[in-house]
């Protein structure tokens, strides 16, 4: 801090007390300076907010004693003199030593001949806004740097995945082979009781490779759910046609009744993506429907978007208890030493995971009785 005490110079049109007692309730320095910088007036709140008391900085001090590092003062002068008003955000060190952020406004003062005779301005403590911003910004690098790791994920799981493809997939592929071979008896005569294990071997490892594509399908499926478009699709539109598409295949046909609907059903995916997921619904649906019965849907309005809400009055008896359906990711084993083929594809666990991951949620309740209730929610668009 300086510490010489320069000559008095009187600066003309000092402001009025009035203005000064405004700017101290709104916590608003003020201060004028002669030419050589020496302070010749100041508020009590500008001198409070560097520290001081008004009578500390007085004829005592000058703006270059606050200065934090190397000080760009001379040029702000020059600047001043040219432009006559500047603004400017700078660091302080107050009294205690800590460093404050001040934005500052400052004009060139002239008497009556024109002449500068100093510097007259104004400014706020912006050392809380400052941190709030440089905190930002670190969340912001913060932010980019996982993003940037994400990448390198996603990366990684495509070669991990092209691997696992292989990896996973040929050595089913080569215990069927032999098995089939031993059931033609390429490798000699079979015993009667032997035949039978040997089928149902062959048909768990047929089924196992299917569970291993359907895997790699769907893994590959929620990454492309990650870089989804936001162009939206209509969620009772996608319905009708995965319900319509179901009545035609190989399925026991069900009746569906649908339940009017005048909302916003619009959810931030592609129609490729929800048909995907409203697909992997619909086939765990037919599993827990029984033959010749039917079900009813319509959409709701739900939290934060639309949601499909499907109530079935009747399960199938050997379905697993309600609390338990949601933690299926592979259908029940209870099939498989059973002669036929067995129930294929992914459980409601898959369909959960793969709305969650697009911003939205599944649930199911009791319904009647003996029935269920399933509400599958989506985020909305802003459309």
């Amino acid at each position: 801090m300086g510490d010489g005490r320069g000559p008095k110079i009187r600066l003309p049109g000092a402001p009025p007390e009035a203005l000064l007692e405004i700017l101290d309730r709104l916590g608003v320095g003020f201060y004028r300076s002669d030419l050589d910088g020496w302070i010749r007036s100041i508020n009590r709140a500008g001198a409070a907010i560097l520290g001081f008391s008004p009578e500390d900085v007085v004829d005592r001090m000058r703006p270059t004693d606050f200065d934090v590092g190397t000080s760009q003062r001379p040029g702000l002068i020059e600047q001043i003199l040219e432009e006559e008003f500047v603004t400017y955000d700078s660091p302080v060190r107050r009294k205690d030593g800590s460093v404050a952020f001040l934005s500052s406004s400052i004009r060139l003062l002239r008497d009556g001949q024109g002449t500068p005779v100093g510097f007259e301005g104004v400014f706020r403590d912006v050392t809380a806004e400052v941190s709030r911003s440089r905190e930002q910004e670190a969340l912001l690098r913060e932010v980019a740097s996982a993003n940037d790791r994400l990448l390198a994920m996603g990366r990684l799981q495509d070669r991990l995945l092209s691997s696992m493809a292989h990896d996973l997939v040929t050595p089913p592929v080569v215990i069927q082979g032999f098995l089939e071979l031993l059931l033609k008896g390429r490798y000699g005569a079979l015993a009667p009781e032997q035949e039978k294990p040997l089928k149902t071997i062959h048909r768990n490892v047929r089924l196992m490779s299917g569970m291993v594509e359907d895997l790699l399908t769907y893994t590959r499926f929620l990454k492309s759910l990650h870089q989804d478009g936001q162009e939206g699709a209509g969620l009772a539109e996608a319905w009708r046609k995965v319900a319509a598409d179901a009545a035609a295949g190989k399925a026991p046909r069900r009746a569906w009744t649908e339940e009017p609907w005048s909302g916003k059903d619009l959810v931030p995916l592609s129609a490729q993506s929800l048909e995907r997921i409203l697909r992997y619904f619909m086939a765990n649906l037919l599993e827990l429907l029984p033959a010749g019965s039917g079900g009813r849907w319509r959409v709701a309005a739900a939290t934060a978007g639309p949601a499909l809400v499907v109530t079935l009055p009747e399960l199938v008896p050997d379905r697993p208890p309600l609390d338990r359906l949601l933690d299926r990711f592979f259908p029940e084993p209870g099939g498989l030493l059973e002669p036929c083929e067995g129930t294929q594809g992914l459980g409601l666990a898959a369909v959960q995971y793969a709305v969650t991951q697009a911003g939205g949620g599944l649930s199911v309740a009791p319904a009647g009785e003996g029935g269920a209730s399933f509400s599958l929610a989506f985020p909305g668009t802003e459309g």
